[in-house]
C-alpha cells in the first residue's frame, strides 16, 4: 500500500480538528439566525396584513353607522323603547337592533388589538403621511383649468350698423305734445286692439280743473295682456307747442302691484327696463309712436326664439330674448350674448 492511500485511511479514522468543529458551529449559526429572520419576517406580515384587515372593519362599523338616523343618537329620557317606537323611521332593521349597534361598534374600537392598529397607523403616517391625503383643492382647480393651446381663431368682421336704433318715424307721432296725447292714447289703442292698452297714469286724485296734461313729467301706462307692464316717463316745457320727450321707461310683471318709481322683482323685467332705457338713450329724440311699436314687438317675449341661437331662453342667465334690433323692415329678438 503507498503512502497517499495510507494517510487517506488515517484522515478518515482521526477525529475532526478544532478549526473544522468552528467552522460547522458558524454555519448552523447563519442557518439559524436565516430561518429567525424569515420568521420574523413573515410574523411582520402577517400583523400587517392582520392590523389592515382590523383597519378596514373600523372603516366598515363607521360607515354603517351613517345609516342609523340622527335622533337614534341622542339621549331620549323615560322609556327608550317607547321613544324608539315613537321615531317612526322607515330602515332595513327596527329602531331597537340600529340603537345596539352603537355600543357594539364602541366596544370594537376598545378592543385592544384595534387601539394598537390605530397607535400603528398614527406612528406610520407621522413618520411618512406621503400619498396618504388626497391632492390640495388648489391642485385640482389648477388641473381642471388647464387648456390646451388652440390655433387662433380668425379676425372677425364686423357689420356695418346703423346710426339709428328705432325705425324711420312714417306718421305724425313725432311732435305729439302734452295738449295731443288724449287723441295720441285713444289712437293707439284703437289701432293696436284688445292686447294692448295705453293709458295716462295718475299717482292720485287731481286739483279741481287741472287736466293730466298739465302734469310734469306725463307718465303712460302700458300693459300687455299677460306679458308685461311699462310704465314711461315723458316730459315737456311747455305742453302746446313742445313735443313730448322720452325721459325713463320701468317695466314690471303684469301682476305686480308696484308704481313706476320703483323697479320690478324679476330678473328679466329688470334686464327689459335696462335695454329700452338703454336703446331711448343712443336715440332721445325717439317719438311716443316708434316707442309703442317697441313696445308692441314684445307682446310674444316669452315665446318668441332668439333669431340668432333659436332658443327662447338664452344658455347664460336662462331669460328670453329681451334684445331687439330694427333690421329689413322689422323687429328681430334675441338674446344679450348673441345680439354682439
Amino acid at each position: 500500500m503507498d503512502q497517499g492511500t495510507k494517510e487517506a485511511e488515517q484522515a478518515a479514522v482521526e477525529p475532526p480538528t478544532q478549526d473544522s468543529k468552528a467552522g460547522s458551529q458558524s454555519a448552523e449559526t447563519d442557518s439559524g439566525l436565516k430561518v429567525v429572520r424569515a420568521e420574523q419576517t413573515l410574523s411582520l406580515e402577517d400583523t400587517l396584513q392582520s392590523r389592515i384587515k382590523i383597519l378596514q372593519d373600523l372603516v366598515k362599523e363607521v360607515q354603517g353607522l351613517r345609516s342609523v338616523p340622527g335622533q337614534l343618537l341622542k339621549w331620549w329620557p323615560g322609556d327608550l323603547p317607547q321613544q324608539l317606537q315613537a321615531l317612526n323611521v322607515q330602515l332595513t332593521n327596527t329602531p331597537e337592533q340600529n340603537f345596539k349597534r352603537i355600543p357594539a361598534v364602541r366596544d370594537h374600537f376598545l378592543k385592544a388589538e384595534s387601539q394598537a392598529s390605530l397607535k400603528a397607523a398614527r406612528e406610520s403616517e407621522a413618520r411618512d403621511g406621503s400619498g396618504i391625503l388626497p391632492p390640495a383643492r388648489r391642485d385640482i382647480r389648477s388641473k381642471k383649468r388647464a387648456v390646451l393651446a388652440e390655433s387662433p381663431s380668425p379676425f372677425p368682421v364686423f357689420l356695418a350698423k346703423s346710426a339709428h336704433v328705432f325705425p324711420t318715424e312714417h306718421g305724425g307721432s313725432s311732435g305729439t305734445t302734452a295738449r295731443g296725447l288724449p287723441s295720441f292714447v285713444r289712437a293707439t289703442n284703437s289701432t293696436l286692439g284688445h292686447g294692448m292698452s295705453v293709458k295716462i297714469w295718475s299717482s292720485g286724485a287731481r286739483s279741481p280743473g287741472k287736466a293730466q296734461t298739465a302734469e310734469n313729467p306725463i307718465i303712460l301706462r302700458v300693459w300687455i295682456r299677460d306679458v308685461v307692464t311699462v310704465y314711461v316717463k315723458l316730459v315737456h316745457e311747455d305742453v302746446e307747442h313742445d313735443p313730448l320727450r322720452v325721459e325713463s321707461v320701468a317695466a314690471f310683471g303684469p301682476r305686480e302691484k308696484k308704481g313706476p318709481h320703483s323697479h320690478s322683482d324679476f330678473g328679466v323685467y329688470q334686464k327689459l327696463s335696462q335695454q329700452i332705457t338703454r336703446m331711448v338713450e343712443y336715440e332721445p329724440k325717439v317719438s311716443i309712436g316708434q316707442l309703442m311699436e317697441l313696445l308692441w314687438s314684445y307682446n310674444g317675449l316669452f315665446v318668441t326664439r332668439c333669431f340668432v341661437c333659436e332658443r327662447v331662453l338664452s344658455q347664460e342667465g336662462h331669460v328670453p330674448p329681451v334684445v331687439r334690433e330694427w333690421r329689413e323692415g322689422r323687429w328681430e329678438a334675441r338674446h344679450g350674448g348673441c345680439g354682439q
